[in-house]
């Protein structure tokens, strides 16, 4: 059955159905849409939810949600959203540590504990990297 997805979107939208609207932007790859209506109707879990299922498709999203969440009034009530997606970000690579501390600090009152973590890891990734590469280094030299 084929239908006129506009007219579908505009009466699940209409009717607010979220079920429908969900479904017609998946159906269309709309991952940023389906993400954007999450954020409009504050759902926090869905937001995650959903960063999960699409973000390997489009990892933008997770950095879509990380802004989001940085911007509320009370980052308090997020900090596993943030958490999951600070892990997601460093285990992807998404992000410099520098854009991920800018875009956090956009909100006064986000908690340090989570970005003290998130430094903690990368900062020892790095020194990992940095003590293989001075190995390289030294077989390099040796050779």
């Amino acid at each position: 059955v084929d239908i006129d997805v506009t007219r579908a979107m505009v009466a699940c939208q209409k009717y607010n159905f979220k079920a429908g609207v969900i479904s017609l932007y998946d159906r269309a790859k709309l991952y940023q849409q389906i993400l954007q209506y999450q954020m409009d109707n504050k759902e926090s879990d869905e937001i995650v939810a959903t960063c999960q299922k699409y973000g390997d498709d489009d990892p933008q999203l997770w950095i879509q949600a990380l802004s989001y969440f940085s911007k509320l009034k009370s980052s308090d009530g997020c900090q596993k959203e943030i958490q999951q997606i600070l892990a997601y970000i460093d285990k992807n690579d998404l992000l410099s540590p520098l854009l991920v501390i800018q875009t956090l600090s956009n909100n006064e009152s986000t908690n340090l504990d989570l970005l003290k973590d998130y430094l903690i890891r990368k900062l020892r990734t790095e020194q990992k990297q940095i003590e293989k590469d001075q190995s390289e280094i030294r077989r390099f030299r040796q050779e």
